[in-house]
């Protein structure tokens, strides 16, 4: 009878241990859940990019069979309170030449579920222009698209360099004529200029889709480095 009653016990301890492991791993899953999703909502997160308008800064799985992935900083623009357009305990405000990805939600024009990745080139309050190189420029002559240089207030933009030495194009609603960035904006273009759907096309980005600034290629492994 003692030894039954033993058994017995010896039974119920193992089930009871083994429950017990059981849920020290289910709480430890839960938290590291928990913790990914706090750091991906409010400070770093990662991306893939699909496509070459961003070439060669950033290579496009549809010209190279992979995109690069990248580290975006979320919080370096501002930790967005959920489910609301207001930012927080910003540390700094994207500057001209910040790679920056951004929500497309209320850009008319572009797939509303998207993030889209592209080069700050003008500010809110700044007149912008993309001023042909070639006089005689014409976007319907492919012989002389040379394409041009921006010019901020009127001024050829001379740095930072990612920006003052690309060469841009000047086509599309926004980017033929010179236009005034609206405050709290950003006029945004791809690197490459000759396949980019830009602001030239869709107009300006608002502060508040601002996700965060693109700062490091993290695989493939031949293409890891920090973007500039």
């Amino acid at each position: 009878m003692e030894r039954a009653v033993s058994e017995t016990n010896g039974k119920v301890g193992a089930e009871n241990t083994r429950e017990s492991v059981i849920w020290e791993w289910t709480k430890t899953i839960i938290y590291a859940v928990l913790l990914a999703l706090f750091i991906r909502t409010f400070f770093l997160q990662t991306f893939k990019i699909p496509t070459g308008s961003m070439e060669p800064t950033l290579r496009g799985a549809m010209n190279y069979g992979h995109g690069d992935k990248i580290i975006v900083i979320k919080f370096l623009y501002g930790i967005r309170i959920p489910f609301t357009d207001k930012k927080i305990l910003e540390l700094e405000q994207p500057e001209r030449g910040d790679v920056v990805v951004f929500e497309t939600k209320g850009i008319q024009g572009l797939d509303q579920r998207k993030d889209f990745i592209k080069r700050v080139v003008a500010l809110g309050g700044e007149r912008v222009k993309i001023v042909p190189d070639n006089p005689l420029w014409n976007q319907a002559d492919p012989l002389i698209e040379d394409g041009g240089h921006i010019y901020i207030n009127g001024k050829r933009l001379t740095e930072p360099a990612d920006v003052a030495d690309r060469k841009y194009y000047p086509v599309g609603e926004y980017g033929e004529r010179e236009v005034t960035v609206p405050p709290n904006s950003y006029f945004m273009l791809g690197d490459n200029s000759l396949n980019s759907r830009d602001s030239r096309f869709w107009g300006f980005v608002p502060d508040n889709n601002v996700v965060g600034k693109a700062v490091a290629i993290y695989w493939p492994p031949n293409r890891v480095g920090l973007i500039h």
